[in-house]
């Protein structure tokens, strides 16, 4: 079969140039079209790497009348319908945040004065020096009566400046930022008789730049249904613009395509936007993937910001990610990104780090991880620091031993790793409540079994926390490739031994339920001393067939 590699669109995010050099495309201008055409000024917010830029860049060739690269597509029919009204030439304005030569209010600036520049000089219209800068109000004014007709503004990463700011720590330096952004969108609004469309993209809704109060009509498609899949890929999609590229990949590594597929599926698939139960690939990782023909972690290698890096480690890592599916969070929580509070579901959403995968009967949404990607990515990120390990080559030497404990049989070398992972886990939290000595243990208890939780996530082990059967609730149980291991966890306090552990383990039945099968499965009791030694006694309750 014949796929050209050149063909594949990873390094540019230009629908110019992909339409011009015959690149594969998914065609979602239908989409494209809808929302010009429905609305007026808009928000979008979809984690990095994510094809927020292409769809502005596409909507730019939209409105600005570019019919000819549209030919064969969904929108050419669609605009072809509007008759003498199709294919208007609007100026456009197009923005891009993340695009400045520094972080600072001048930087911001001087990207502006480029961008508006690069636009007059389309329409053969004056510029002014770097030195002069440009006034928007009167800009948009004189780009309408110029060209007779009103201006687009695009606004790509309009947060960037904002949370690069909040990762320096430096408070004066937000606040210049945030004053620049505010007289922005200030002298936008202003110019609102001249606005044909604007639409602003980012990761979330910061307050108080602007954007959202100066705006009064803004509407927020983040999680409407209609436009859940306006950025990333669905497999439908894949099936009917990629199946060559997927059947190549399938023959490259020796696979059936639904084999190859469902290896996809695991690794790029499983963001979702809206209540909708609709799904999509990210679609940089599935291009590269398709290219390469190798599942590697494309979007965290790239996408993975340093504000994302640095902000996620300051939230408590250990009590959100339970990966269970039970995490709850409103449409405002997930929405708005308040720098100030401590709860970070709504940051880990907005990056792309947790997605919805329900809702429950209170119109909550349901959210745990998309893929294996993001998962392995957000436990190199929070691992190491939440465990108290100083050095992430550290974590990895300790998490790769632990993989090959889990691969094999001997549960001797797993409590050793397992050890290994929690002994510098820190309890800086327990000097708060030193008055309280039962809610210290208990505090000690839940971290435990938290940072077991997340120490098997992080190697793709299937780890279910309090799990209840019909004896009661067991602590921790872990589903390895080779055996089956359920530890009941205790504080070394009031007489508890790892050996009364694992006698309530066994008394309660605990590993009952995983006997019988193809797996050994070890009973373990574990006692945690104050200073973080763990004694260990385990028990083999079946052999396994």
């Amino acid at each position: 079969m014949a796929i050209e590699l050149g063909k594949f669109p990873n390094t540019t995010a230009s629908f110019e140039i992909i339409r011009e050099e015959g690149m594969y495309y998914v065609d979602k201008t239908h989409l494209v079209w809808e929302l010009v055409n429905q609305s007026r000024v808009v928000f979008l917010s979809r984690p990095r790497r994510f094809g927020k830029s292409m769809l502005l860049k596409t909507i730019a060739c939209y409105l600005e009348g570019r019919q000819e690269l549209f030919e064969g597509l969904k929108l050419y029919a669609l605009e072809e319908s509007r008759g003498e009204r199709a294919w208007a030439r609007h100026p456009v304005l197009h923005f891009d945040f993340s695009d400045l030569s520094a972080l600072s209010p001048a930087a911001m600036g001087e990207m502006v004065h480029v961008r508006i520049s690069s636009t007059l000089r389309k329409l053969g219209l004056p510029v002014r020096p770097e030195a002069e800068r440009y006034n928007i109000y009167q800009v948009l004014e004189q780009l309408h009566e110029a060209s007779g007709q009103r201006v687009a503004v695009l606004i790509d990463e309009y947060d960037s400046p904002i949370l690069d700011a909040l990762v320096k720590g430096d408070t004066a330096l937000l606040d210049e930022i945030k004053a620049y952004l505010r007289g922005f969108y200030r002298s936008l609004k202003a110019a609102d008789d001249s606005l044909r469309f604007l639409m602003a993209t980012g990761i979330s809704q910061v307050r108080q730049v602007g954007l959202f109060s100066g705006f009064n009509n803004i509407e927020d498609i983040s999680f409407l249904p209609d436009y859940s899949t306006i950025c990333g890929i669905s497999e439908a999609e894949i099936h009917e613009y990629l199946p060559e590229q997927l059947a190549y990949m399938a023959q490259k590594n020796g696979l059936t395509v639904e084999e190859q597929l469902a290896q996809l599926r695991a690794k790029y698939d499983g963001y979702r936007f809206s209540e909708r139960e609709e799904h999509v690939y990210n679609s940089f990782g599935l291009m590269n993937a398709l290219k390469s023909c190798r599942l590697e972690n494309y979007w965290s290698r790239t996408g993975t910001t340093s504000s994302a890096d640095r902000l996620i480690p300051r939230y408590h890592g250990l009590g959100v990610l339970r990966l269970d599916g039970v995490l709850r969070a409103n449409i405002d929580s997930l929405s708005r990104f308040n720098f100030e509070h401590s709860d970070p579901l709504g940051f880990l959403y907005q990056s792309g780090y947790l997605t919805i995968k329900g809702m429950d009967h209170g119109g909550n949404y349901l959210l745990d991880f998309p893929n294996r990607e993001v998962r392995e990515s957000i436990m190199e990120i929070l691992a190491p620091r939440t465990l108290g390990i100083a050095q992430g080559h550290d974590y990895k030497n300790r998490n790769s031993k632990l993989v090959n404990a889990l691969n094999g049989t001997d549960i001797k070398t797993l409590e050793v790793c397992i050890q290994a992972l929690l002994a510098s886990l820190p309890f800086d939290h327990e000097k708060k409540d030193r008055d309280d000595a039962q809610r210290v243990w208990e505090l000690r208890e839940a971290r435990y079994r938290d940072a077991l939780h997340l120490i098997f996530a992080g190697v793709r082990s299937d780890v279910r926390v309090e799990q209840i059967g019909a004896g009661g609730i067991s602590d921790v149980e872990i589903i390895g490739e080779r055996m089956v291991v359920v530890i009941e966890l205790k504080m070394k306090r009031d007489g508890m031994t790892a050996e009364k552990a694992l006698a309530q383990a066994l008394r309660n039945g605990y590993p009952d339920k995983h006997s019988g099968g193809d797996k050994p499965v070890w009973a373990v009791g574990a006692a945690i001393g104050e200073k973080g030694q763990i004694e260990w006694m385990e028990e083999c309750v079946w052999e396994g067939k």
